[in-house]
């Protein structure tokens, strides 16, 4: 089975959504996949991308919180 096919997931989960480095990420894999492997599945996949869309995301959610949580103390 080609590495892509064991690894290319958990990389991406990884990058993307976990916040790991490329390096650090060899390490999680036990360095199954090399450095350059993962760049070019990066840049192929735009993790980048995602990794900036998925904070933004996250950024949002909370600004939704806490302006929920304000308007129930005002309320209150």
């Amino acid at each position: 089975m080609a590495k892509q096919a064991l690894y290319y997931d958990d990389a991406k989960r990884l990058f993307v959504f976990e916040g790991f480095s490329l390096d650090a990420i060899v390490g999680l894999l036990d360095n199954h996949v090399a450095r350059k492997t993962l760049y070019n599945w990066k840049m192929q996949g735009n993790w980048e991308d995602k990794r900036k869309k998925h904070l933004n995301k996250a950024k949002d959610l909370q600004t939704d919180l806490v302006d929920l949580a304000e308007l129930t103390i005002k309320e209150a």
